[in-house]
């Protein structure tokens, strides 16, 4: 068990670089269709990509019982990052967010139960999660996003707009699936094996237990 555990860890972790820098390549696609301002030199341009950023945002918004912790960097068009499941902002977007910041303006939020959003109880489901980021651009007085989401995000995306079609600008969906049956049968069987044991000591337990988050309620996370 501890070596498939291990080996799963680092799968996961593997095709998470993969798909980041799949979704670096969209989403500098699309932010190049964006004005922008001529930057002095280009190693500079680099080199503020590379720099972590502050937020210029960092609060929590009050929707559907949620109190739903969310970010905000950069001036521009709006663009909605929705993270994978057990993930976080920063485990999840902390190398995408300063190439989009240039000249978006990047909203990110961390869904239910996941890291400062703490869990209330209401089943995990993307209509319910499409719902709270719904509610998070009202908060924030934006009438329309350009939202992308990786993996559970993904389908919290498409279900964004699904049900909220009129708040979404453009749609992204990395590997993400907007029904169970989109999986193969032997993938979504194997979901049922996956525990708190196997992610000991991963970046993913660590951040849960960082976050202030109680690390005795590690396991149900999982589980839910």
């Amino acid at each position: 068990m501890l070596s498939f555990a291990i080996s799963k860890y680092f799968y996961m972790k593997r095709t998470l670089q993969q798909v980041c820098c799949l979704a670096a390549l969209l989403l500098l696609m699309i932010a190049c269709r964006q004005p922008v301002q001529k930057e002095k030199s280009g190693s500079a341009s680099a080199d503020s990509a590379r720099r972590p950023l502050t937020p210029e945002t960092a609060a929590y918004a009050d929707v559907n019982g949620l109190k739903l912790y969310y970010e905000v960097y950069g001036q521009g068009q709006p663009i909605v990052l929705l993270h994978g499941s057990f993930m976080t902002i920063p485990l999840n977007w902390s190398h995408i967010i300063p190439l989009l910041a240039q000249n978006r303006r990047v909203i990110v939020a961390e869904m239910q139960g996941h890291g400062r959003t703490r869990d209330i109880p209401r089943e995990f489901s993307y209509e319910a999660m499409a719902d709270d980021v719904s509610g998070l651009l009202k908060h924030l007085k934006t009438d329309s996003a350009d939202v992308l989401g990786y993996s559970m995000g993904g389908g919290v995306a498409f279900q964004m707009a699904v049900r909220h079609p009129a708040q979404v600008r453009r749609l992204i969906v990395l590997s993400g699936t907007y029904a169970h049956d989109g999986w193969w049968p032997d993938v979504e069987a194997s979901y049922t094996g996956i525990n708190a044991e196997m992610f000991k000591g991963s970046p993913i337990q660590k951040q849960y237990d960082s976050l202030g988050n109680d690390p005795a309620h590690f396991p149900e996370f999982v589980k839910k």
